[in-house]
């Protein structure tokens, strides 16, 4: 037999091939592949084999370069654009991976792999509707196919239509019920819907499918905080410390509330960005022009981007900053990146802007370029890690300078975001490595505050709010998830401690009363000792506050925009000031109102001086008259000085950039607007 008859067909090469792939074998597989491709050089099937272990071993660009090299062999080789397709979708080329899995789907129509990952592809990008025409095309082709099923689902939610996404869930898991994913998204879904009992169920059901499918865990946890219902979070104590730090990455919101570790809440971040946007930073864009001609300074362009520009605790304290940003130096653009038909905070916020844009019907890349368009020097998140964050448009880069501030309290992780708003007591010196963005310190506290909020000013009786007449009252208002045992523990001690004290909490519902009723008798406290507050009009809400004694704030996620409506109603406020940005919150607008001594250090300290306040009325007025005061006096209220530190830190940012300059920290000395 001849050299050339010993040589292996190109079939038997492939068949080498796919051995070592199955076998894990990477690296052998790029040397075989290379020999083989020398014997049979119009294989296509080599290199796309030999680009699929290079991907594999993380050799991205040399991968690549074997997918077209296989499309130069045949450029018809489905094989090579899918699996191209799939290297640009995992590094983010989003624009390329979809134009790679539309030639496949032209090629292969009934490539039903290729027509899911465009659906995930487009609701990644923020485009669900463009999603939707993919998932329906797959499951014309594959009704079978449960995965289309499940990002079916998913993009239904994206696109708010919670009862058909719990329908196409309930598909995929006719087809398979053990689909974790299934259980978990579908527990999301009734949740949206007001179902918290059911999410639960669904959630539950999830993690007997895959009890290490972390995002589902987190789930459940975050339900059972909004119920305080505590045992899961007992059970799993050793647990939640790993959430997102190892495995998959999980939202990183939902652990705040659960441990105050900032060192663990950056590491979350920056992984869930990581999965989501990739780790490199965004492409930049042009900087605007330095003049408005004739040579003249133009005014700097700053644009808010958020899903909360309507009836929320964001809006509530931002609103007052955007009407009194000064027009003379600075051009405002607002971007809501949600619809509000009739709100009027919506209303009044966008006539304190110049420029209002209602973007919510836009995809990721459009919302993108339209913002792109308006030249901005600097954009302003709101939202962060929060509900309805659009944070794929600030991974394409909308401004020069893109910078994080109040609806997220901690870091991004986001190598687009360049700034984060902080001040000196929310991020100490000795926290400052939890932070990936540079600091913009604000002189006082990083919070604003609208000092236009109403409070009503008609009689109000404890009678009216079910109140004793006489007695103690601690209030409580926080959102019932930030409530956890450790704080239950001190409020039930004080109880305890005081016989005629009570303890005003926020109305949580039904299942959550009965859960806290159950926890505050466990630990001898009667049912009726506790009082629950029910939703009314704002500024009632506000002007309630004066009926309670002294506001107790929750440990590893305070009281934010709670507590700044606490103060602004003359009610002190006691706070524990932990580690991380979440749990330091109150601390900053204590020390900005002027009353440091309500903060405290430990859970001890922080009983001990609740009982000492409830046992000495006349401290505690003193420290009433003391607040009420500073509501015209105060930095934490003086909504002009606040927004003139907030522009010189804006203004400086800026004109580092503009100088060539990286950011930096850049400490604020405060204005003075009276």
């Amino acid at each position: 037999m001849s050299p050339h008859d010993s040589t292996p067909s190109a079939e038997q090469c492939l068949d080498a091939l796919i051995r070592r792939y199955t076998a894990g074998e990477h690296r052998a597989l790029v040397a075989d592949a290379a020999r083989f491709m020398g014997w049979h050089p119009r294989a296509a099937m080599l290199p796309v084999l030999q680009g699929a272990a290079l991907a594999a071993l993380g050799e991205a660009a040399a991968a690549e370069a074997a997918f077209d090299r296989a499309l130069a062999i045949d450029p018809a080789c489905v094989d090579a654009h899918y699996n191209r397709a799939l290297l640009l979708h995992g590094k983010g080329a989003l624009a390329e991976a979809e134009a790679a899995y539309a030639q496949v789907t032209a090629l292969a129509p009934g490539h039903a792999a290729a027509w899911n990952n465009l659906a995930v592809l487009r609701l990644d990008s923020g485009r669900p509707e463009a999603g939707m025409a993919a998932c329906d095309a797959l499951l014309r082709i594959a009704p079978g196919f449960r995965d289309g099923h499940v990002n079916r689902g998913n993009t239904l939610t994206e696109l708010g239509r919670y009862g058909e996404a719990i329908a196409a869930y309930d598909q995929a898991l006719a087809i398979d019920p053990a689909c974790s994913e299934a259980h978990a998204n579908r527990g999301n879904a009734l949740q949206e819907v007001g179902e918290p009992e059911a999410a639960l169920a669904a959630f539950e059901a999830a993690l007997a499918c895959d009890g290490a499918n972390d995002t589902a865990l987190l789930r459940k946890l975050h339900i059972e905080a909004r119920l305080c219902a505590w045992d899961g979070l007992r059970r799993h104590a050793a647990r939640v410390p790993m959430l997102g730090v190892s495995g998959a990455p999980v939202h990183p919101l939902g652990l705040l509330a659960m441990e105050d570790a900032p060192a663990r809440h950056r590491v979350r971040a920056e992984r869930f960005v990581a999965g989501r946007w990739g780790s490199g930073p965004a492409a930049p864009v042009p900087a605007p022009p330095a003049s408005a001609g004739q040579g003249a300074p133009r005014r700097l362009r700053i644009g808010y981007l958020s899903a909360d520009l309507r009836e929320h605790p964001v809006a509530q304290l931002i609103a007052g900053v955007l009407a009194a940003h000064d027009r003379s130096r600075f051009e405002i653009h607002a971007y809501a990146l949600t619809t509000a038909p009739g709100d009027a905070m919506r209303a009044r916020l966008a006539a304190s802007v110049e420029h209002f844009h209602e973007i919510a019907g836009l995809s990721d890349a459009d919302a993108a370029a339209l913002i792109r368009a308006a030249g901005l020097d600097l954009a302003i998140d709101l939202t962060g890690h929060t509900r309805q964050s659009r944070t794929g448009i600030l991974a394409r880069r909308i401004a020069p300078l893109q910078v994080a501030h109040l609806g997220y309290p901690g870091t991004m992780g986001a190598p687009f975001i360049d700034y984060l708003v902080a001040d000196r007591h929310v991020i100490p010196p000795e926290a400052r490595a939890h932070y990936a963005e540079q600091l913009l310190i604000m002189p006082h506290s990083f919070q604003p505050n609208d000092n236009t909020r109403p409070i009503a000013d008609r009689p109000m009786t404890r009678a009216e709010f079910g109140l004793p007449a006489t007695g103690f009252v601690f209030a409580a208002f926080n959102a019932a998830y930030k409530i956890t045992p450790a704080e239950w523990d001190v409020w039930m001690g004080l109880l305890r401690a005081l016989p005629h004290a009570v303890l005003w909490l926020a109305d949580p519902g039904p299942a959550a009363r009965a859960n806290l009723a159950r926890e505050a008798a466990a630990r001898g406290i009667a049912a009726e000792r506790l009082v629950w507050a029910a939703r009314t009009a704002f500024d009632v809400h506000i002007a309630r506050h004066a009926l309670a004694d002294l506001f107790l704030d929750t440990f590893a996620y305070n009281a934010h925009t709670t507590a700044s409506d606490a103060l602004w109603g003359g009610l002190p406020v006691l706070t524990l000031a932990g580690q991380g940005f979440a749990a330091r919150v109150a601390a900053s607008l204590l020390h900005a109102v002027g009353l440091p001594e309500l903060i405290t250090t430990s859970p001890a300290d922080y009983a001990a001086l609740a009982l000492a306040l409830a046992r000495d009325p006349a401290r505690l007025a003193a420290l009433r008259t003391r607040l009420v005061q500073a509501r015209h006096s105060a930095p934490l209220f003086d909504t002009a000085a606040y927004t003139r530190d907030l522009e010189q830190g804006l203004a400086a940012a800026i004109a580092r950039h503009a100088a060539g300059l990286a950011p930096e920290d850049i400490p604020i000395r405060p204005a003075d607007s009276r």
